[in-house]
């Protein structure tokens, strides 16, 4: 029994290191779990990033689009106009409910909506934009366009009986790659005419 055990321990101390084979093998499969988790972590690491972009995106197009619908503190929005004094692809005055003229515009070198209420200055909206952030044409098409009470298109302020806003909120470059973020906003609101 000794002598076996002597034996397999000779046998065992010749052989100390690893085969040409085996380290080959255990690099091969060690290679291809660090490819994986690396392209895991980068994955993982841009959207961190990424989600939060599209997050600040996607809560400032809501937020712009309630501005422009709904109102907010110093002024009522389209929902509660009145009267149309003035229908351009880029801007639109309108009388609200309150009394109040109030005028959303679209500075195409900014790449920003600003409002302006009474035709006092001109404020951005919503007033957190940051810098990075641009607020654009959607295809080429207008940030406003206008409808008749026959669904028309037209550009007479006192036809207007429906506006359709459409924009692209984009943040950077827009692309993922990039771990950018850009959205698509559209709502069309009624304008009531009360005689």
């Amino acid at each position: 029994m000794k002598q076996r055990l002597r034996k397999s321990i000779k046998i065992f101390e010749r052989r100390v290191g690893f085969t040409f084979i085996e380290l080959t093998t255990a690099i091969a499969i060690i290679g291809i779990i660090s490819a994986a988790g690396a392209s895991l972590m980068l994955f993982l690491a841009q959207n961190s990033i990424f989600i939060p972009n599209k997050l600040n995106v996607e809560m400032l197009g809501h937020d712009l689009l309630e501005i422009m619908i709904e109102g907010y503190q110093q002024a009522k929005g389209l929902r509660f106009s009145t009267a149309v004094a003035t229908a351009a692809n880029n801007n639109i005055k309108f009388q609200n409910a309150d009394g109040k003229t109030v005028e959303f515009f679209w500075d195409s070198g900014n790449k920003k909506i600003y409002i302006s209420i009474n035709n006092g200055a001109r404020a951005v909206i919503p007033y957190y934009l940051p810098d990075g952030i641009y607020i654009e044409q959607k295809d080429s098409n207008p940030i406003f366009t206008y409808y008749d009470v026959n669904e028309f298109a037209t550009s007479n302020p006192t036809a207007v009986r429906r506006v359709k806003i459409e924009f692209r909120v984009r943040s950077g470059s827009g692309n993922y790659q990039d771990w950018q973020s850009q959205l698509d906003f559209a709502s069309s609101i009624t304008v009531r005419r009360f005689q």
